[in-house]
């Protein structure tokens, strides 16, 4: 029995000695991989590797909010104004008094919609209705939404976010919208 107890005890003097070793060689490992790590994270030259990529600030995203409310005051419309990044992330969004409430989703899904194509949700409803399959597939996505009021906000040729105009008519909408993207580009 006691042989029985010496092994065991050796078994276990073994196990710890394995574990101290193995946790000093897992320490010495991380910190290999640390310096490794701190080596490639390294900042490169002035200007080398490094793209810029131009977006839709908050004041951009309010310009364009205030101008289109203001076209909405002068045209005595209430609407509904969303902003969003070139994700479809509402930037800023502003409900006018007596502004439907069903009119907040429509004006976001006009912003995502444009922000995700690239083009005024006008133009892309008539790209997408010549052929009913994909119109119909097009529709299904969440989002989504083929009504006039939506439009690109670009930096150059770079699409940095969309505005999306819902309350009016699709001419009241389009025109608040526009004035917006104006607002931008000056």
């Amino acid at each position: 029995m006691m042989e029985t107890g010496r092994n065991e005890g050796d078994l276990t003097r073994r196990m710890a000695l394995k574990g101290a070793a193995g946790v000093a060689l897992g320490a010495a490992g991380l910190a290999a991989v640390g310096s490794a790590v701190n080596a490639q994270s390294a900042t490169p030259a002035a200007g080398a590797g490094v793209a810029q990529v131009p977006v839709l600030t908050v004041e951009g995203a309010m310009t364009v909010l205030q101008a289109a409310l203001a076209k909405a005051q002068e045209i005595a419309v209430p609407e509904v104004i969303a902003v969003v990044d070139a994700a479809g992330d509402v930037k800023a969004l502003v409900r006018m008094d007596g502004a439907p409430k069903a009119s907040i989703d429509i004006a976001m899904d006009k912003a995502y919609t444009s922000a995700s194509f690239h083009v005024p949700t006008d133009q892309f409803a008539t790209a997408v209705s010549a052929d009913p399959v994909i119109m119909a597939s097009i529709l299904k996505a969440p989002q989504i939404t083929l009504l006039p009021g939506g439009y690109p906000l670009m930096s150059g040729e770079t699409v940095i976010g969309a505005i999306g105009v819902s309350g009016g008519s699709g001419e009241q909408d389009q025109e608040c919208a526009q004035a917006g993207v104006a607002a931008l580009r000056a």
